[in-house]
């Protein structure tokens, strides 16, 4: 291929990554092969930056990252790009909720963004850097990456609708952690219909996966359904695994509360098998939780304390508290039903000293 085909098709990828992320990944992979055995260095750079895109988008986060930090050599001297590239590799440690290291690769990016005066950089920076401080507990700073990211964002003339739609959800999930769900609506809405203008269908799945989780908050479960049935379709439509694994996930819960256990279970099995195929761990732990929930519910406890503790390693090995402290008082219940008050009070004991890290962290 001559270097317009390559720059035409990698350019047909970016546009796809959002609409159509599977034959995104298809045509970006396909490219980057081809590069890697001899383009020039401009190519390798674009090649490498879409194809990590790509993979990220498709919930191949740990692959991402290596693609991302190979695009290093090919970006050094463009100081943009560079940061861009940091703060995509901090996204993608996320998402596989490597948090310090997220941390750490996304103020390289805030440091060179505000270096060269690049608010759109900063804005998106600051976001991201938002994102994982939610994880870590620490609210109040996460609020104010988000407000100051809107704020540069809504302040930048023709500035991505996209953009501040993603930081407009992030604040909406903030609210929704902090149970403020009424707020969390208002955002979740706004953001909804910015994607809605812009055509991004990935966006939409995502915000109305958000709005039926609120409403499951305030156990409208019909009107969630309604939600996450639309979501599922949309996901589907663009063949976005990762969205439709979370929406099942999420469905699960309103089906349950419907009294439809075989949809409920149903729903479970098949964001597990994605999950699966995607390696997306904690969504795995989040799945055998639910599952054992379930169990718990159906007076199985022996079944549920095997999935809990399945999930508990999960959660060790990434060191997910929140998660940790859910099984935790899960376990402690089903040994107080048990008779087992030892044992219960054991957990217990466990569930209270990370539920007092976690709130010291705030």
């Amino acid at each position: 291929m001559i270097e317009r085909q390559i720059d035409e098709i990698l350019d047909s990828a970016l546009r796809k990554i959002d609409t159509d992320p599977a034959q995104a990944l298809e045509l970006a992979e396909k490219v980057f092969r081809e590069v890697k055995k001899g383009g020039s260095k401009g190519m390798r750079k674009k090649a490498c930056r879409v194809y990590a895109k790509a993979l990220a988008r498709n919930g191949e986060y740990r692959t991402a990252i290596e693609i991302f930090e190979e695009a290093i050599q090919f970006i050094e001297d463009d100081k943009r790009t560079l940061a861009e590239n940091y703060k995509d590799i901090g996204l993608s440690n996320y998402y596989i909720c490597n948090y310090e290291k997220a941390l750490e690769v996304i103020d390289k990016a805030l440091e060179i963004a505000e270096a060269l005066g690049d608010d759109g950089l900063i804005a998106q920076s600051l976001n991201n850097r938002g994102l994982v401080f939610v994880s870590l507990g620490k609210n109040k700073e996460a609020h104010e990456c988000f407000a100051k990211s809107l704020e540069l964002k809504e302040s930048i003339e023709n500035y991505s609708l996209i953009s501040i739609a993603n930081t407009l959800s992030s604040i909406g999930d903030l609210h929704e952690k902090t149970g403020e769900i009424y707020r969390a609506f208002d955002f979740h809405e706004r953001a909804l219909k910015l994607y809605r203008k812009s055509g991004n269908i990935s966006g939409v799945a995502a915000q109305l996966c958000n709005i039926g989780i609120c409403f499951q908050e305030l156990k409208k479960h019909e009107e969630a359904m309604k939600s996450f049935d639309e979501a599922l379709s949309l996901a589907r439509k663009i063949n976005h695994r990762e969205f439709e694994a979370n929406i099942l996930y999420n469905s699960a819960n309103s089906a349950g509360a419907l009294g439809d256990m075989k949809r409920a279970k149903l729903n479970l099995q098949q964001s597990m098998k994605i999950n699966q195929l995607l390696g997306d761990v904690q969504s795995l732990a989040n799945i055998k939780v639910e599952f054992a929930s379930i169990k718990m519910n159906e007076k199985k406890y022996d079944e549920a304390l095997e999935l809990l503790n399945e999930a508990q390693e999960i959660g060790q090995r990434i060191n997910e508290k929140p998660l940790i402290m859910k099984i935790f008082e899960m376990v402690s219940r089903i040994y107080e039903i048990k008779n087992e008050y030892n044992k219960s009070l054991e957990y217990y004991k466990k569930y209270m000293e990370i539920k007092e890290c976690i709130r010291d962290r705030r």
